[in-house]
This record gives structure tokens, sequence and C-alpha cells, in this order.
């Protein structure tokens, strides 16, 4: 029964590495799991204004700019689409600079504008155009299939 204490220290003395290496180990686990949580909540935020841009810019292309009703509501998606477009550009660019991934995020968003804008976005004389719903509808699956590449 003396001998009680010894045995103890000799246990932890024998112990205590595999226990610090697997407290060390669980607290970088912890912060690599943290920070690929994080990568997936942007990713799920940038697609979520992927997807609220994609309705917006398919509803004022099937707007007719001619009808005197429908016009009010096309300029209101006009300045929705410019304004997401240049919010969406810069957080896609703040992505990829805090993530490092190898995405192209300008060469992305320039084939977005174009697809959503199509260069007549806020002409008086623009007619609904129901051919750019697949060009619309591609580019931003494209988009989105590049930041779920990177998701968990």
């Amino acid at each position: 029964m003396t001998d009680w204490p010894k045995n103890v220290g000799e246990f932890l003395y024998h112990i205590s590495p595999d226990v610090i290496a697997i407290v060390i180990g669980g607290f970088f686990f912890q912060l690599w799991f943290t920070k690929r949580a994080n990568q997936s909540e942007s990713i799920n935020y940038l697609i979520e204004g992927f997807d609220e841009l994609k309705a917006d810019a398919l509803e004022y292309w099937n707007l007719d700019g001619a009808v005197p009703g429908e016009l009010r509501k096309a300029r209101l998606l006009e300045q929705k689409i410019k304004g997401t477009t240049r919010s969406l550009a810069t957080d896609l660019k703040n992505y990829q600079t805090r993530y490092k991934t190898e995405m192209n995020h300008e060469e992305l968003m320039m084939d977005v504008i174009d697809a959503c804008t199509g260069g007549s976005l806020e002409g008086n004389e623009r007619k609904h155009d129901e051919g750019r719903y697949i060009l619309i509808s591609n580019t931003i699956n494209r988009v989105r299939t590049a930041l779920i590449k990177h998701k968990m």
C-alpha cells in the first residue's frame, strides 16, 4: 500500500506525453474544422446571393420595357441586378482572398454580369428576351458548381 503514490506518479509520467499529444492534436483539428465550417457557410451565403440574382435577372428579362405597367418594375429590377452583381463581386473576391482558392473570380463575375445585363440593361426600347434564360441559368450554375467544389 505504501507504493500507491509512487505507482500513480510513474503512471502519469508514462501517460502524460500521450495526453499532451491528444490535447494538442484536438486543438489543431478544431481549428481546421472551424475554418472549413466557416468556408462552407461563406459558400452557402454566396450561393444564396447568386440564386437571388438569377431570379431577379430572369424576371427582368421576361418583362417588356415597352409596356408602361412593367416599366416601373423593370427599373427596380435593374437597380437590384446592378447592386447584387457589385456586392457578389466583392464577396467572391473576399472569399477567394480569405480561403486562397484557385477560382478565377474576375472571369466568373464578368460572365455573370454579361449574362445578367446583356449590354442593354437600362434601355428604354428593351424587349423581353426568352433566349437569355438559358444563358443566365448556365452561367450562374457554373459559378455555383465552382463554389460547391470548395465545400466540405
